[in-house]
């Protein structure tokens, strides 16, 4: 087990003049670029604040310094022979360390960097907990789009307990207090977004910080290219740790030596990025000989992990939480140097109707890519939600395109395959947003195509459980249910998607615009910067002249979605009928204050005093707020008359 160790610590007096003297001319932000540590670190511990050991050092490093001549004597007691063992090793702690400090980054910072914004890990770390997790989830079929992150939420069938992240470092990595290989074999899975790798940074840094030999070596899995990791670790790695271009027998031998005295920390970051079949399969055939004598802590998508046969079965299983309210604040406080922007966004997202994308953000990336956006557009949000999920989209891309390359026609067909599935899926009764095997085989084809694999690698459709029915059978989730409507808007033609009356024959027609399941999809599409505008306007005429043969109930509610529609797309030319539809919907909003009237009426007292003969406008209009605040029962409102 891990030996504690003290965390952080502070320059005395006299080091900090030797810190000084030593600095020169160097800024703070220069020493911070080439320690890899954070400006506002660096000044802390030049200013005689505590820091983390690890940071400490490579500040010191960096100017030449001796970590003992600038610290108090009592914080490094002697140890002699541990010292002695390290001289007697090639391959230093100080290397491995160096090595880890390269890989502190966020994975985000690919995307940012054009604009000049990138990250620090430990600048806007916020610690997520994490539960152990026992078994798969079995799925049912409730879940809102409102609520989306719950189908990738843990189920209590599937955890056996939550544990706070410094629980989790002390009981789990320092104690080695888990049921099946006692701290030697960790996972850390979880969707696309959810911390994984972040966590995989943190568990490094924690293991210079808080032992006295251990060192760890970290592997990007995407970058075996066919090798396997003993082959990587001696081919390629070495090269990197000594900096030279050839290897040498004393060096691999160091290094087996290293693994063989059961130093070595061995964390291996996404599984789900190898360029194998059965990867998992892979992994733990490689973690054989004097590689499997680390400790070894991998991380791995979802979808991956419970996608069939699991050859890692010896592995402890943890996943990440996703941010409560409170942690999503603490983010975006921490992502923003312009305080004022960062509590602006803050506040948008805690109005009135921001609820999907409130939810949409729990996800640590989906923050970082909202955060991004309204940075970029100077604390504004697009003016549609089309354009909003349409940047995300193209972030997400962006962010995956150095391990998974995309043309734009491969995007477009991704795009269209992804909308037809989402339609499929929002149309079923039940289910709409946890999806069969069957049916994304039904619209993607079999799980061998490449249009399959394709979105499944860049996490688009994501493994959520097995069936509640049937425990050999997956069931699926897209990224998240927001996206997923997104997608189904993308694929509508046109406005007859939504609504498409037949005088002659209504039961033909299309009446999708009065089904609450479609109304995002609808304020989705009519967002859209490619629909035509005389698409919106033919729309809206149609909708608004609708005859129901219903006494207007279902015109009325037309017009209150009209409303909807005109308020989605903020500016609208003047041969809109806005001034129609704003004043007629104006006349009955007195009707929706009488909220003691509305709660003592229903849609069956409606049906019973329809079939009486017994209704007027007035309870005409009281009725349509009914439906309007409460749609499910639109549907039933009349379907006896």
């Amino acid at each position: 087990m891990a030996s504690k160790k003290s965390r952080s610590i502070k320059a005395t007096n006299s080091g900090i003049e030797k810190l000084r003297k030593a600095k020169k001319n160097l800024s703070y932000e220069k020493l911070a670029e080439k320690t890899g540590v954070s400006p506002s670190t660096v000044k802390r511990f030049f200013y005689g604040k505590a820091v983390d050991i690890p940071y400490a050092e490579w500040i010191t490093q960096a100017l030449n310094l001796e970590l003992k001549d600038i610290v108090e004597p009592q914080v490094f007691p002697p140890q002699t022979n541990n010292i002695e063992a390290e001289k007697n090793l090639l391959i230093h702690r100080q290397t491995c360390q160096k090595m880890l400090r390269e890989k502190r980054h966020l994975t985000t910072n690919p995307l940012t960097i054009g604009d000049g914004t990138t990250f620090d890990r430990a600048e806007i770390y916020v610690p997520l907990g994490l539960v152990e997790r026992k078994c798969q989830p079995k799925r049912d079929s409730n879940c809102t789009a409102e609520n989306g992150s719950e189908l990738y939420a843990p189920t209590n069938y599937e955890i056996t307990k939550t544990l706070e992240l410094n629980q989790f470092f002390e009981e789990v990595l320092r104690q080695g207090h888990t049921p099946k290989s006692q701290g030697k074999r960790i996972a850390i899975i979880g969707e696309p977004g959810a911390g994984k790798t972040t966590l995989l940074q943190h568990i490094g840094e924690w293991v210079f910080a808080e032992t006295e030999q251990d060192v760890v070596i970290w592997v990007s899995l995407a970058d075996l290219d066919g090798k396997t990791i003993e082959e990587y670790l001696l081919q390629v790695w070495l090269k990197e740790a000594f900096l030279t271009a050839r290897v040498k027998p004393e060096m691999e031998d160091a290094l087996v030596e290293l693994f063989n005295r059961g130093s070595v920390w061995l964390l291996l970051d996404g599984v789900d990025e190898m360029s194998v079949d059965n990867a998992l399969a892979v992994v733990a055939s490689q973690l054989k000989g004097w590689v499997g004598e680390a400790r070894a802590v991998l991380s791995c998508r979802l979808n991956v992990w419970d996608g069939g046969k699991n050859a890692l079965f010896d592995f402890d299983v943890y996943r990440n939480l996703d941010f409560s309210e409170l942690q999503v604040g603490e983010f975006i406080g921490k992502w923003f140097v312009n305080l004022e922007l960062g509590k602006k966004l803050d506040r948008e997202l805690k109005k009135p109707g921001k609820e999907r994308i409130r939810n949409l953000v729990k996800n640590p990336l989906r923050l970082a890519l909202l955060c991004y956006s309204w940075q970029r557009r100077q604390g504004r949000l697009p003016t549609t939600k089309a354009a909003l999920y349409e940047r995300f989209v193209e972030v997400f891309y962006e962010w995956k395109e150095e391990i998974f390359p995309t043309t734009s026609a491969i995007r477009k067909e991704l795009n269209l395959a992804l909308g037809k599935l989402a339609q499929q899926a929002i149309s079923q009764t039940n289910s709409r947003f946890r999806l069969s095997r069957s049916l994304v085989c039904q619209i993607l084809g079999e799980s061998d195509t490449w249009l399959f694999q394709l979105i499944i690698k860049l996490g688009w459709l994501n493994q959520v459980g097995v069936a509640v029915e049937n425990s050999e059978s997956p069931v699926y989730a897209f990224f998240h249910p927001t996206f997923q409507e997104y997608f189904a808007a993308l694929a509508v033609e046109n406005w007859q998607f939504f609504f498409k009356y037949i005088p002659e024959n209504p039961a033909q027609g299309i009446y999708r615009i009065f089904q609450p399941e479609w109304k995002q999809i609808f304020l989705l599409w009519l967002g859209r910067e490619d629909v035509d505008e005389s698409q919106r306007k033919e729309f809206f005429e149609q909708l608004i002249n609708f005859e129901d043969g219903c006494g207007n109930f279902y015109r009325i509610k037309a017009y209150f979605i009209a409303q909807n529609g005109f308020c989605e797309l903020g500016k609208c030319s003047a041969d809109y009928p806005l001034t129609k539809v704003f004043k007629q919907c104006r006349k009955w909003q007195k009707f929706r204050d009488d909220s003691q009237f509305i709660r003592k009426h229903s849609a069956i007292s409606y049906q019973l005093s329809a079939k009486e003969g017994g209704f007027n406008e007035y309870r005409l209009f009281q009725l349509a707020f009914i439906v309007s605040i409460n749609s499910d029962s639109i549907s039933q409102a009349f379907i006896s008359n």
